[in-house]
């Protein structure tokens, strides 16, 4: 990912970094975060800061690209409602609960809107590269989660489907098939 000069891109926009020592009045110029899926650990990728009068190159395992990979997800989530008003969390709580993931907010599903939260998630998740025994990274645990966004059905529709069908309104069907 490479940020121009004045854009916000992935929530990372141009100005001083707290946690990176510069000259006072210096801005960063250019920052570069990047790696390669055949990195096979997660020190393997890196990130550039350049900035003026150098450029910083810091391993994933150093605190400060930790920190800009979470402020980045961060931030793109938070530039999804950040407009939303008080009475839209409000109508969209209540539009939720009745219409699911077909609920509207400004003009847009909350199917899209979970869409891209867990694109972000995950791309996160990915830059992040905190690997299991089986060499899998944290996005596993999206996986349900993506299902459902993709579907635009959620697991409450599920139920109400089966109850109003085979089930035939045999409500203790449903704790069997929610039991764990």
């Amino acid at each position: 990912v490479v940020i121009p000069p004045g854009i916000t891109a992935l929530g990372v926009e141009q100005g001083r970094t707290e946690r990176v020592a510069e000259p006072a009045g210096d801005r960063t110029e250019l920052i570069s975060i990047g790696g390669s899926d055949r990195c096979s650990r997660e020190d393997d990728a890196v990130a550039g800061i350049a900035g003026q009068p150098a450029i910083l190159g810091l391993r994933t395992d150093h605190p400060v690209i930790r920190d800009l990979v979470v402020d980045a997800a961060l931030n793109a989530a938070w530039d999804l409602c950040k407009d939303w008003s008080v009475e839209d969390h409000t109508a969209l709580r209540a539009a939720a609960a009745r219409d699911g993931l077909k609920a509207t907010i400004r003009g847009r599903s909350l199917r899209d809107v979970a869409r891209d939260m867990v694109a972000i998630s995950a791309q996160g998740l990915k830059t992040r590269a905190r690997l299991n025994g089986a060499g899998d990274d944290e996005r596993i645990y999206l996986s349900e989660l993506a299902e459902i966004a993709e579907s635009g059905i959620t697991p409450a529709e599920r139920l109400l489907e089966l109850y109003y069908g085979p089930w035939q309104g045999d409500a203790s069907k449903a704790f069997e098939a929610a039991a764990y």
